[in-house]
């Protein structure tokens, strides 16, 4: 996805990442820009491969939340999705009968727990995601169209 040259010119520059640093963190918001990009090494941050040399991609996506750590923090956070995150993503696009995700899109990520560690590495953590697609013109003369299980203020956070 091409970035939009007056969101870039507009933009104040650095946008966080979404931070899960306990169990029952979440960050939602409104979906602003989405790009498929090259895993990196948190470190050195070279490109990740797999054995057979193909790049490991991530799913990077910016929201618009009502987060603020300081003054200069603008809301936007990221979210790098790969592995059971963008298990959970898939599962929201399907529950929300979205094809994709889209700019305009409400989004919620909530870190739920972990799995067993594999030797010498952090355990891998769970997410729930929920998805609701962007605000789309409803034929009001059927009824059935106007429910969603988003609707439930018990079942969506937002």
């Amino acid at each position: 996805m091409t970035q939009d040259p007056n969101s870039f010119l507009m933009s104040s520059g650095k946008v966080r990442s979404a931070a899960f640093e306990a169990i029952g963190a979440m960050t939602k918001g409104v979906i602003q820009d989405f790009q498929v990009r090259p895993q990196t090494d948190f470190k050195t941050k070279e490109v990740l491969r797999f054995s057979d040399g193909e790049v490991r991609k991530q799913l990077v996506v910016t929201v618009q939340t009502e987060e603020r750590d300081d003054e200069d923090d603008d809301g936007r956070r990221r979210l790098f999705v790969k592995t059971s995150m963008m298990e959970s993503l898939r599962a929201a696009v399907v529950e929300a009968g979205a094809k994709g995700i889209a700019n305009g899109g409400k989004l919620a990520v909530q870190y739920t727990g972990n799995g067993e560690a594999e030797q010498g590495m952090s355990p891998p953590k769970f997410y729930q995601v929920w998805y609701q697609a962007p605000q789309q013109m409803v034929d009001l003369s059927d009824p059935a169209r106007l429910e969603s299980p988003l609707d439930d203020p018990e079942a969506s956070p937002f």
